[in-house]
């Protein structure tokens, strides 16, 4: 009798380490999705000014506009969302990644894209050095907050006892 208790006791037990885990990939794959939604943004928004040939204030505008309403409403999910477990790490550091998004839109992306804005003979090689470098500190710092997040997700990974799996990048055809 007594081990089937043990046996009963261990199943409940495993059963809601399952229900733990569950819970736990779908709050990371929730977070995961507000990143993913807004990074889609941000590159075009990116590709809007550095492909598109011509381009006018109010295409920059809008896009702009979209890319940080966009931004916001992740910024409102993830906090809706809240924290899981004791920890608010793994929410924080994302959290850090949208803002780290929304200053480059509003500052060193929007300058990138000031500069195209200016007629061709204000286009000089010399400001396009300096909004390259401008350009170059949003990534560095984006590309920081994105590994802290990284590192945040394998912590909460571990903790729930996780295999986290990359998805490959889509294959563009051009």
């Amino acid at each position: 009798m007594k081990k089937l208790l043990f046996f009963i006791a261990a199943s409940l037990l495993m059963s809601c380490t399952v229900i733990e885990q569950n819970k736990a990939i779908d709050y990371n794959n929730a977070l995961v999705e507000e990143q993913e939604k807004v990074a889609d943004k941000i590159n075009e928004f990116i590709d809007l000014i550095t492909i598109v040939d011509s381009i006018d204030y109010t295409m920059v505008h809008e896009k702009r506009k979209e890319v940080i309403e966009s931004i916001d409403s992740s910024i409102t999910k993830v906090n809706e969302i809240g924290g899981f477990g004791e920890s608010e790490e793994f929410k924080n550091s994302i959290l850090a990644v949208l803002n780290a998004y929304r200053n480059g839109v509003e500052n060193e992306y929007t300058t990138m894209a000031n500069f195209l804005l200016l007629p061709i003979e204000e286009q000089t090689d010399e400001r396009y050095n300096e909004t390259e470098s401008i350009a170059y500190v949003a990534d560095s710092l984006i590309g920081l907050a994105e590994e802290n997040f990284i590192n945040a997700q394998q912590v909460f990974a571990d903790s729930y006892n996780l295999q986290l799996e990359f998805l490959p990048e889509p294959i563009e055809e051009y």
